[in-house]
This record gives structure tokens, C-alpha cells and sequence, in this order.
């Protein structure tokens, strides 16, 4: 086992962890020509399936676990999946699961006896400045899932609720493994995906870059605002998907609703007083491993205007697809009420014979 790594990627989510994750999944082959095993989300991938919570839907089957239950069955997984690489000459297991950030204490048992087995562990860990990072988990959690019950909320009702801190979270990990986590500014490396990769020592010549959890433009944002409101549970995307459609033909939109519903200038600027000390340690420990620092300048709020020709044309896509969609169910209801009638008669005339 001493020749085999472990590699656990953290997040923090909305960072670039979904193009990360669909990057290695789609290039499994390619890894696995290198030596390098990715177990997956929830471990699915792993040389064996021991568990219910093995799979990318489960994680919080798998985070639900007592932390004896999770000691035992996150080694035997684990265990496994070295040994299974140590027969293959696989020398490096990744695991990516940006729900781990904030909750790695559960594996620290398992972990450390791993590591006095001899394998080597490493956490990689991507931050990016504290402003957008709460736009893009607004625009997530806040609009496109709506995760919160009621009314939707504003960006700033929304930022009412949270407090945006990543220090802490990584501080937990560093007194556990003080020398094995690595943490990028996702801001001044650039390419996520790429940087990931050159940190496990992956060579991407010949890989394809998937790109996931793109930031929804100004006018899906609208229409799923608009759509999302009529709800007082939480809605998940797909509901908006299937009910509207996941392909629409619209690009802006309803300046005043946006420029109310979305940060303001004012608003980041309260995003960073909030999150100075946080920030003041992320770029102490940056710098100590010879990272750019977060940006202290003022961050600027992005552009909320909408093209109404463009949300025009959105907005018809939308008529003609549920026109066509009525017309079909009108034609459906109406063969089943002919044939029903239909039958209705057969058997009168039936009875009139008798």
C-alpha cells in the first residue's frame, strides 16, 4: 500500500467541482492508462459496491451514517479499492465530492489508519472571492433549486439567512493532516479543471474538458424566478425543465424585476465586510503556499439589463411548444371520450335486443 495515493477533493462547491467530477468520469479509460482510478462521487466507482449509499444520488444516505457505521464502512470501501489498485498498478484513487467540505471530521478515523498503513493522502481544496461566490450559490440555491420553503427570496433576504466562511472548514483539516491539503484560488488559477489535473500530475493531452453548471443567463433566471415563486415548497431545476422546457430560445429580460431580485454593488460591499476576517485567513494560508490572495478590490456587481426582443422570442418558443403539447392531449381526450361513447352505444343497443 505504500505506493498508493489518495487524492479527496473537497470543493468547496461552486468552484468548478461538476466539471471536475464530469471531466474524470468521462475520461476513465484515460486515467486508468495512467494509473489513476477515480472512485466517483459517492465511491460508485470503486472495485466493489458494498453499500446502499454507493451511488452519486446517496450522499446524504452517506453523510446520515453514525460515525462508527461510517468508520467501518468507509474503510471497507476504501480498503478494498487500495488493494484492488495495488493488483492493477494503479498508484493514484481520486475521489471528488464537494459535499465533504465542512464535513470531513467522519473520515479523519479512517484516513488516518489508511495512512499509517502507508498510503499517502491528499485534500484539494478550490476557494474563489467571497462576492461571487455568493451570487453563484444564490443563483443556485436561491433561484434555479429553490431549497428554502415559502416565498422565493431576494439575494439579500437570502444572505440574511447565511454566513460565507471557508476558513474554518479548512482549518479543521489542516490540524488533522497539517502537511497534506492543497488549497488553489480558483480566481487566479484560471482553468479549474486544467489546474486539477496538473496537481494530481494527470496528463490531459488527449482529454476532453467538460464544462457543467454553467451560470444561467439573466433571462432563465427570470423565468425560473417567475416559475419558482408560484411555489411555497422547495422546487428542484427539473421540476422547471419538465414542465417548461430544458431548451428555450430566449436570451434577456425585465430590467427593474432583476435589478431588485439580484446583488447590488451595495450588496458585495456588505459581502465583504462580512467575510474580512475569513478572508483575511484564506490569504494568509494562500500566500503560505504560494498562492495569488484573494482580491481586495471592490468587487462590481454584473449587468442585470434584458433584451426584451430576446426574451420575446423565448417566450413564443415556450407558446408553440405547450400549444402543441395541448393540442395533442385535446386529440387524446377526445379519441378516449369518441371510443367510450362508442362503446357506450354498442352495449345500449345490446340491451335493447335483449
Amino acid at each position: 500500500m505504500s505506493s498508493i495515493k489518495l487524492i479527496i477533493h473537497i470543493g468547496a462547491g461552486k468552484t468548478g467541482t461538476s466539471s471536475i467530477q464530469q471531466t474524470l468520469m468521462s475520461n476513465r479509460e484515460a486515467l486508468l492508462n495512467q494509473g489513476f482510478f477515480y472512485l466517483g462521487l459517492m465511491l460508485e466507482n470503486a472495485n466493489e459496491k458494498l453499500y446502499d449509499w454507493q451511488k452519486a444520488s446517496a450522499i446524504e444516505s452517506f453523510h446520515s451514517l453514525t460515525e462508527k457505521e461510517t468508520e467501518e464502512q468507509l474503510f471497507a470501501v476504501l480498503d478494498s479499492a487500495i488493494k484492488f489498485a495495488a493488483q492493477k498498478n494503479i498508484h493514484t484513487l481520486i475521489w471528488s465530492n464537494e459535499s465533504l467540505y465542512g464535513r470531513t471530521q467522519k473520515l479523519y478515523k479512517v484516513l488516518q489508519t489508511l495512512k499509517k498503513d502507508g498510503v499517502e493522502i491528499e485534500f484539494i481544496a478550490y476557494i474563489r472571492r467571497h462576492e461571487p461566490w455568493a451570487r453563484s450559490a444564490y443563483v443556485q440555491w436561491g433561484i434555479k433549486h429553490k431549497i428554502n420553503a415559502g416565498k422565493l427570496l431576494t439575494f439579500r433576504e437570502w444572505m440574511q439567512k447565511r454566513a460565507i466562511v471557508f476558513y474554518p472548514q479548512l482549518e479543521s483539516v489542516m490540524r488533522e493532516f497539517p502537511n497534506e491539503l492543497k488549497v488553489r484560488n480558483m480566481d487566479a488559477v484560471g482553468n479549474t479543471v486544467k489546474d486539477f489535473l496538473e496537481l494530481c500530475n494527470i496528463n490531459y493531452k488527449d482529454m476532453a474538458f467538460i464544462r457543467s453548471n454553467e451560470s444561467p443567463s439573466n433571462e432563465e433566471l427570470l423565468l425560473r424566478s417567475l416559475f419558482n415563486k408560484e411555489f411555497k415548497t422547495d422546487v428542484l431545476p427539473n421540476i422547471f425543465d419538465r414542465m417548461v422546457s430544458p431548451n428555450i430560445m430566449f436570451e434577456k429580460m425585465l430590467d427593474e424585476y432583476m435589478q431588485d431580485l439580484m446583488p447590488t454593488n451595495e450588496d458585495f460591499k456588505q459581502v465583504s465586510i462580512q467575510t474580512s476576517t475569513d478572508r483575511s485567513l484564506i490569504n494568509r494560508l494562500l500566500q503560505h503556499q504560494g498562492q495569488e490572495p484573494i482580491s481586495e478590490n471592490e468587487y462590481a456587481a454584473k449587468p442585470t439589463q434584458i433584451n426584451s426582443e430576446k426574451l420575446l422570442l423565448g417566450l413564443c418558443d415556450i407558446v408553440m411548444q405547450q400549444s402543441i403539447r395541448i393540442r395533442r392531449v385535446e386529440k387524446m381526450l377526445k379519441e378516449t371520450l369518441d371510443l367510450q361513447q362508442k362503446s357506450k352505444s354498442t352495449e345500449d343497443e345490446i340491451d335493447e335486443c335483449s
